[in-house]
């Protein structure tokens, strides 16, 4: 469930592909998010979600996925893509072979999202 964007079963993250996601910086992130100080690490499960998962959520297939379109997915961007000042970013399209290319300031003022150090 991703009504709540605070406390949603699943997040979407975008992060340059030369980083690697850290999977403890997000739960921190999210647990930080629900706002309840008083839930332990074992509240908090992190995995990526299966082929089958992603497809039946986003319509998207492995490694196409974009924040784009996604529904209610709460997107997280990591704040290095902010912090780079970069003019645009890559992102996937829904096909594996096509990328779009999106301004930065476009995305983040267009689409809503949260900001974290997830790399």
């Amino acid at each position: 469930d991703c009504s709540d964007s605070c406390n949603a079963k699943y997040y979407l993250c975008v992060f340059q592909y030369s980083h690697k996601l850290k999977q403890q910086k997000l739960q921190k992130f999210v647990k930080r998010l629900s706002g309840n100080s008083q839930l332990t690490n074992k509240c908090f499960k992190f995995s990526m979600a299966t082929l089958q998962e992603t497809k039946a959520m986003t319509g998207f297939e492995y490694n196409c996925v974009s924040p784009i379109g996604v529904g209610n997915i709460p997107v997280v961007i990591s704040q290095r893509i902010i912090a780079s000042n970069l003019d645009y970013v890559w992102i996937g399209s829904g096909s594996v072979r096509v990328k779009l290319r999106i301004d930065l300031n476009e995305l983040t003022q267009t689409f809503p999202h949260f900001i974290a150090d997830i790399t």
